[in-house]
């Protein structure tokens, strides 16, 4: 039966009212073991119950956003005061921004579009304490410039809600048609969000927002600033040399160094210091037998970096595939997009699954069945870091964890934060892979509450060295070290496909080596190179 609150949704202009029109009762997420970057943005608000009929409600404005969206005039404005936001991934609180002074032409616009008042429309956005609007995937904030290709969605769920209660997600686009917005999966449009509030916005939002600095960039965000969003420790900001393990150092394997969180880091074969692996300032060197790639770090230093900083892989023993063939890729940064230290050297290792197994604890959610390949990365940033030159310390790590999907873990964390068990502290830091899904993160906690809690690392198997040979650089954009761009399988057998690593084209995906009649792939590797300045 359509409530009554739905029925009114309809006659708002909401063409679709799903399932969600009688489902609005949320059940509650399990408390959280540790934070990860996915819960902790909801940490800092409490929200008031769902009522029948707020999912008709936020609905109805998200398609009168998406159809606003079509206006590019509406779009250029949206996307500065996103950017302008001080508040966190530069949300917006609706109702203070609806109707305050600069968002009066966005208001005007949706109301028509819908056929009712900006008051009534206002109204709508006051769902369970007030909805905000959001661009929650960070790949979508440093590249969306404008572009209709976007989708808006509208909920008056939590992340977290959503995907307990097994909903089926969907938006529209600015012509008014409705497409799927999987949690899982990367999607070919910029996801907009019209939902609850993920943290307080004071008791002016929009006064705030308006007081904010401007900017002048054509994107919400950088990847540079992302990154240090990324960043994660107990004080919630970029303090490393004072927040030793965060306090998680214990013996049981949950974080910290294993040698009790000294750090000692590592020579390189061949004794280099920065100046030798970079001789020229960054700049290609004349030699290119040295530095085929042109990427200014010589050949045989970026491999030994590579190679000694390689992590270790602590994979579930009941996961039902972990085969692999990972690539790297190494440059040099005058400073440190993290801490504005410098200067560093960081290697993006692409782990190259070939297949993923899906979600063991997710049965039920409509994207998350097994698929080939799996683009799961690790990005690490080294330097010598102490008075030693020849002595190069690991500095930070990023671990990807369904990178560019709305259950993003993503996390980057300082050395102190890390595991090293078998290695020398700062050097290759343990990383727990979940099961299935192939996420990593720092240790077996922060894993069981990634991906809205989801993730799974309760069954850890012997780890084992992440691979990286000298023959697996895949060099630089301008100069891949590649087969007409292209990767081929070393495995062979049934990998008979071949990657363009270095694309950045959704429709040229990972497919991890299978034959590209398979599918479309998972995000290209190119992608998430480009979106780490690689």
């Amino acid at each position: 039966m359509v409530t009554a609150e739905c029925a009114a949704g309809t006659a708002l202009g909401s063409a679709f009212l799903f399932s969600s029109c009688t489902d609005d009762v949320a059940t509650a997420p399990r408390p959280a073991a540790s934070l990860s970057p996915l819960t902790a943005q909801s940490q800092n608000v409490s929200l008031p119950a769902v009522q029948p009929g707020d999912s008709a409600k936020a609905d109805t404005l998200a398609r009168a956003v998406a159809l606003a969206l079509g206006n590019a005039a509406i779009r250029q404005q949206v996307l500065a005061d996103l950017r302008d936001s001080p508040f966190s991934e530069h949300d917006i609180d609706l109702s203070s921004y609806l109707g305050g002074r600069q968002g009066h032409a966005v208001a005007a616009a949706l109301a028509q579009r819908i056929g009712i008042t900006p008051e009534r429309l206002i109204a709508l956005a006051s769902v369970r304490g007030g909805l905000q609007l959001s661009m929650p995937i960070s790949s979508d904030r440093s590249k969306w410039s404008g572009s209709d290709s976007v989708v808006v969605t509208g909920t008056p769920f939590t992340v977290l809600e959503e995907v307990t209660a097994r909903h089926r997600p969907f938006g529209y686009t600015v012509s008014g048609d409705t497409t799927s917005t999987p949690f899982l999966s990367s999607m070919p449009f910029a996801l907009f969000v019209v939902g609850p509030a993920a943290h307080s916005f004071g008791p002016t939002p929009e006064a705030t927002r308006s007081a904010a600095p401007k900017h002048s960039r054509n994107t919400i965000t950088t990847p540079a600033e992302e990154l240090r969003a990324s960043y994660i420790t107990s004080a919630g900001s970029v303090t490393p040399y004072t927040m030793p393990c965060n306090n998680d150092c214990g013996g049981d394997g949950s974080g910290g160094g294993g040698d009790g969180g000294l750090i000692s880091g590592v020579y390189l074969p061949s004794y280099s210091t920065m100046a030798s692996c970079v001789p020229n300032g960054g700049a290609p060197m004349p030699d290119q037998l040295q530095d085929a790639d042109r990427d200014g770090v010589q050949d045989q230093c970026e491999y030994e970096i590579a190679h000694s900083f390689r992590p270790q892989m602590r994979y579930m023993s009941d996961d039902c595939q972990t085969g692999r063939e990972p690539y790297w890729a190494a440059h040099y940064l005058s400073v440190s997009p993290i801490d504005a230290s410098g200067p560093v050297i960081q290697v993006f290792y692409a782990i190259g699954y070939h297949y993923d197994c899906g979600c063991p604890g997710l049965n039920g959610l409509p994207d998350c069945g097994p698929h080939y390949g799996d683009s799961e990365f690790i990005v690490m940033e080294m330097r010598p870091d102490g008075p030693d030159p020849h002595l190069w310390m690991l500095r930070y790590a990023t671990l990807s964890a369904h990178y560019g999907t709305r259950l993003n873990s993503t996390g980057t964390y300082w050395r102190y934060d890390l595991q090293y068990d078998n290695a020398p502290g700062g050097s290759m830091p343990v990383v727990w892979v979940s099961e299935g899904k192939h996420g990593n993160y720092r240790s077996q906690s922060v894993c069981d509450a990634g991906a809205a809690y989801f993730d799974n690392c309760d069954h850890p198997l012997q780890q084992v060295w992440l691979e990286a040979s000298a023959d697996a650089n895949l060099g630089s954009y301008a100069h891949p070290n590649a087969t007409n761009n292209y990767v081929y399988s070393r495995d062979g057998g049934a990998y008979t496909g071949q990657e363009h690593m270095w694309s950045t084209d959704l429709t040229d995906g990972f497919l991890g080596w299978w034959p590209r009649s398979y599918g479309q792939g998972e995000r290209p590797y190119g992608s998430l190179l480009y979106n780490y300045g690689f």
